[in-house]
């Protein structure tokens, strides 16, 4: 990748209006999710039994990715 893209890329988040994404999954989430986890039900069937309740994704399942994302920042 060139640096001028780099560049380019690096400073597209500071632009005005720029938001991060808000969270799919919220603490009641997690907290179920976890729960599970401990009982040792695999992360695919865990994202099964989860719904989004807000956002452009409200009524979906959570990606498989997202999950473990939030699994591993709980951790920390």
């Amino acid at each position: 990748m060139s640096r001028r893209r780099l560049l380019q890329r690096d400073t597209s988040r500071h632009t005005p209006g720029w938001r991060p994404a808000p969270k799919a999954i919220d603490d009641d989430m997690l907290t179920f999710a976890q729960a599970l986890k401990a009982k040792g039900t695999p992360v695919p069937d865990i994202t099964k039994k989860l719904t989004v309740k807000t956002g452009k994704n409200a009524g979906q399942h959570p990606s498989v990715a997202s999950l473990y994302r939030a699994l591993a920042e709980a951790d920390d």
